[in-house]
């Protein structure tokens, strides 16, 4: 789907059809992987990321649904694993953070990067960012480690356009890139964004449950992806079938590339109830 079609409600859509049938699976759920973003997804959007609490009861489903044998849950954040984790109801949700980059999973604490190396962005870059979050009031340096990343408010006079332009002049040839999202301003590695991450973390659960070719096997695992910012469209327009993409559209326009939309990070929770409860009858189904 091209960001000039509008895509469907997706609460409208499982009025009329079954979930199976939208993801285009006739066992579902025989397994299924449920990704999903963070911010904006699970929790309503806040400028100041330490406040973003998730919806009440979202974690704890998010938990419910992982702990079912035909479902396995990743959040993939473009926020450092660790602390995603600490807004989560349990250790036992696997974190893809940073964009995907930096993988923990279930229960542990050990990072697993995802991309081919271990990211390090320039000095004088840092530099720049550090400084312009200094210029400015309302805005706020976040610090990832591996990334920097600029939140504002609509009462700072910060101009992300400009900014945007001036980091990418000086990355020119660096191997990154300058992403501007929901009053975010991020630099990340050009060969590596969500998208990737979804297909690989896939793949490989796909491998890990059959001997068969991992490509094969894929096409008999149905995923779904939920996510509400421009990191997300990576996803929407890498994504392979079967499954289905669905984009949270908050108070922004439908301008994405998404199969679905869902208003806000309510009517999420409303559609990870309808999951499990859907997950659920087809165990008893098969027992």
């Amino acid at each position: 789907m091209s960001k000039a079609d509008t895509p469907p409600h997706l609460l409208e859509k499982l009025r009329t059809e079954a979930l199976s049938e939208l993801l285009n699976y006739r066992r579902f759920p025989l397994s299924l992987y449920l990704f999903t973003d963070y911010d904006g997804t699970l929790a309503p959007f806040r400028a100041d990321p330490s406040r973003a609490y998730p919806l009440p009861g979202a974690d704890r489903l998010l938990l419910e649904l992982n702990n079912l044998e035909n479902i396995i849950v990743t959040v993939i954040t473009g926020r450092k694993p660790e602390e995603v984790r600490k807004f989560l109801a349990s250790r036992e949700i696997p974190v893809a953070g940073l964009h995907g980059l930096i993988y923990l999973a279930s229960d542990s604490d050990k990072r697993e990067f995802l991309g081919k190396a271990d990211p390090t962005l320039p000095l004088e870059v840092k530099k720049r960012i550090r400084q312009i979050a200094e210029e400015y009031s309302g805005v706020k340096l976040e610090n990832k480690g591996e990334l920097l990343t600029l939140h504002w408010t609509p009462e700072s006079f910060f101009s992300p356009d400009k900014t945007r332009e001036e980091l990418e002049e000086m990355l020119a040839g660096a191997g990154w890139e300058v992403l501007q999202g929901r009053q975010v301003l991020e630099v990340r590695p050009v060969t590596w964004h969500k998208g990737k991450a979804v297909d690989f973390l896939r793949r490989r659960q796909a491998g890990r449950n059959s001997g068969q070719e991992v490509a094969a096997v894929q096409q008999e695992f149905p995923a779904i992806y939920l996510g509400d910012d421009t990191t997300d469209e990576d996803v929407f327009q890498s994504f392979t079938r079967p499954g289905f993409t669905v984009y949270i559209k908050n108070e922004d326009d439908l301008e994405t590339a998404a199969d679905y939309y869902l208003e806000d990070p309510s009517e999420v929770r409303k559609f990870l109830k309808q999951i499990q409860q859907a997950a659920e009858q087809a165990i008893n189904f098969h027992n």
